[in-house]
């Protein structure tokens, strides 16, 4: 990946991290920060919060945010649906690092499909010159060293009412594709099944 690539990337996995957050304990949004480093070889992000859980299962579901970049959210649903580990590499040049921390998620199926979901909707409502300057100001702090030791501040990079609305645009967007026609025999599929409790 080009650096303008590897930016992005990381980008992603930060908003992944707002909004897995919000979805598990919107109450830690405000104390969360974010460790990065990003360079020429490739980035790395892992969310700091005071609860060693939620810490651990945000780094789970963020690690498959970059996913958004296919920008086709029912493509995404379908991806994270069918777990297919060579189509969710290609979609989101995932590295195993990546995949290791997904793999790690037991929680419900639908969370990280949330958690895609708002991270594109996160990325669209920036518009794509804006998240290309936010994504070339985050390479260019870590690049200077500028990453404080105990992580930036979440809410800087995302702030939460941001978060909160693009989690709730991605779950509506969820359930509308939900609803959508499906092959013969897909209808009582297990990812459903939950959608409908």
């Amino acid at each position: 990946m080009t650096p303008a690539a590897i930016s992005h990337h990381e980008a992603r996995h930060i908003f992944g991290v707002a909004a897995a957050l919000i979805l598990l304990d919107q109450k830690e949004y405000p104390n969360a920060t974010v460790l990065f480093q990003m360079d020429s070889k490739g980035g790395e992000v892992a969310p700091i919060v005071p609860r060693k859980d939620i810490a651990e299962s945000v780094a789970y579901l963020s690690a498959i945010a970059p996913i958004a970049k296919t920008g086709d959210p029912s493509g995404i649903r379908d991806l994270l649906r069918d777990d297919s580990r060579s189509d969710l590499r290609d979609a989101g040049d995932l590295s195993d690092k990546d995949f290791q921390l997904y793999n790690s998620w037991i929680g419900p199926s639908t969370t990280p499909i949330v958690v895609v979901l708002a991270t594109l909707e996160l990325e669209k409502d920036l518009g794509v010159s804006r998240f290309r300057k936010l994504a070339k100001r985050l390479r260019d702090a870590s690049n200077q060293n500028l990453v404080p030791d105990d992580g930036w501040p979440l809410a800087d990079i995302v702030p939460e009412v941001k978060a909160i609305a693009a989690v709730k645009r991605a779950k509506s967007v969820l359930e509308d594709l939900m609803k959508e026609p499906t092959p013969e025999g897909m209808h009582n599929t297990p990812i459903r099944n939950r959608i409908r409790n």
